[in-house]
């Protein structure tokens, strides 16, 4: 065959291989990032937030597309979404000023908010019911993040409960798109769901 180079054609071949290879999963330090809201003061016992999302593996955040069909995958450290979402509005209540300590499941009820013990003068809690981000590949990437919360805050020396649905979406174009930049943006994300769900609220 004229011309023939079999070490080109090896490095088109590896070329290939590797594009059209799955590009893996992507680990995002979920956190918040935040200075705190509005300075405050009292015990508040935390219940770890529940996962409601449905269909969604464990973990699993979003996805990425890449060149060549391939797709980079978001998981959350730790692979447990409700326990970054709970550190992270812990952060925030102990940025504020309060003091925070884990309690056990809460049904997000009346009575079992009565059931909480008096040492309290809040307890929190919530559900997640929707988080996730998409970054699809153009002539540049385009991100939307979509986040669904509802937190529940019971006011143990009132005996008032409140439950407080907050939706947050972005839609935006990079250029450019590393992970720790996702990773960025979920993170002013979340602060801003969380600061609009408590700045008000708690101190109301």
């Amino acid at each position: 065959m004229k011309n023939f180079n079999p070490v080109r054609l090896m490095l088109v071949l590896v070329f290939f291989s590797i594009g059209c290879a799955p590009a893996g999963p992507e680990f995002v330090d979920l956190s918040y990032t935040g200075g705190g809201g509005p300075s405050g003061s009292g015990k508040i016992g935390i219940a770890k937030f529940k996962d409601a999302r449905e269909n969604t593996g464990e973990g699993y955040i979003g996805f990425r597309e890449l060149s060549f069909n391939r797709e980079e995958t978001y998981f959350v450290e730790g692979l447990d979404l409700a326990a970054s979402v709970t550190r992270a509005v812990v952060s925030y209540l102990e940025q504020s000023g309060y003091d925070c300590s884990a309690i056990e499941k809460w049904d997000f009820s009346e009575s079992g908010m009565k059931n909480a013990s008096d040492r309290f003068d809040y307890i929190i809690g919530g559900e997640i019911l929707s988080f996730d981000c998409t970054a699809r590949k153009n002539t540049t990437t385009h991100i939307q993040m979509e986040i669904s919360l509802v937190i529940h805050l019971g006011d143990v020396t009132e005996q008032e409960l409140k439950s407080v649905p907050i939706e947050f979406d972005l839609e935006r174009r990079e250029i450019k798109l590393s992970v720790r930049k996702m990773e960025n943006m979920l993170n002013r994300s979340l602060e801003e769901v969380i600061e609009n769900a408590l700045n008000s609220n708690l101190s109301a």
